[in-house]
């Protein structure tokens, strides 16, 4: 699940999540995102409010401000940018960076900062500070914190303690399901393949996944198929986000894709030709 769909189930905006948002548990000291190999320690009176996916939302009930954090596939800068341009689509922030992104080294691992002055729909002034962590794994964590202005200098040490903490190790990936995946796989309008489906019919499809079975994937959409038995796939007009490709993995049961239009993470199930991603069913095509 990417930042994109966890946000849509997070309340109202985000101002009211880092400021207003009442304490739901205790303070922790520890936690993990399992399969990842990632852990981290939280401080006195913070906890993870919320698991979804991928991300942690984190809060205090005595401290101002909160934060996202989530490990994925980052590697650099660029990586965690794709992610963060949703992250602020989806939240209706305006901002624009005061600081960096400045390269920079975390407890010893190569890492980046920034810091962006932020606007809510609602007018409210934010101050935000990125902080990312990168390991040997070609995975990373990203740890975004806000509060209000006046409020930034603690917090940002707060902020920075979290981030410090973060411990990755090599993560867990699920090689055979990797393998699993090789093919070409078709979602379809009517929920199932009609009785027979050649190489060449691609009537009442919605979308389809390739996979090589090593890593590498490419999605179409029905418009970019259909574009292209027209012989217009090359037309950018025609198929503006109706394609990406990148890298894909598979951790503690989900499909991670890394592609151009940042990550996500889905539930993935694979069995007798159907391949169940997220609430999507795809079915092997000859």
């Amino acid at each position: 699940m990417s930042i994109r769909s966890i946000l849509l189930g997070l309340c109202g905006s985000l101002a009211a999540w880092v400021v207003f948002c009442p304490g739901e548990a205790a303070a922790q000291s520890e936690a993990a995102f399992p399969g990842w190999n990632v852990g981290y320690s939280l401080p006195p009176t913070w906890f993870v409010r919320q698991t979804v996916g991928r991300l942690h939302v984190l809060g205090s009930d005595s401290e101002a401000g909160g934060v996202f954090l989530a490990p994925g596939l980052y590697e650099d800068f660029d990586d965690v940018r794709a992610d963060l341009e949703v992250l602020a689509q989806l939240a209706q922030l305006i901002g624009a960076p005061v600081e960096g992104p400045t390269d920079t080294m975390i407890a010893g691992s190569p890492g980046v900062v920034a810091v962006y002055a932020a606007q809510s729909r609602s007018g409210e002034r934010l101050r935000a500070r990125l902080l990312a962590t990168f390991s040997p794994y070609g995975t990373g964590v990203v740890a975004l914190g806000m509060v209000k202005p006046d409020q930034f200098w603690y917090f940002q040490q707060t902020l920075d303690r979290i981030v410090a903490s973060v411990r990755i190790g090599k993560p867990d990936i699920q090689e055979s399901s990797v393998a699993a995946a090789a093919g070409t796989w078709a979602a379809y309008r009517a929920g199932k393949p009609p009785p027979v489906v050649s190489a060449d019919d691609w009537s009442g499809v919605k979308d389809v996944f390739e996979f090589d079975g090593q890593g590498l994937y490419a999605w179409k959409s029905s418009i970019y198929l259909s574009a292209e038995v027209r012989g217009k796939a090359d037309d950018p007009a025609l198929i503006r986000d109706e394609t990406d490709a990148g890298a894909y993995t598979v951790i503690a049961g989900r499909l991670i894709l890394k592609g151009r239009r940042g990550q996500r993470a889905m539930d993935l199930s694979i069995e007798d030709g159907r391949m169940v991603v997220g609430t999507a069913t795809y079915f092997r095509r000859p």
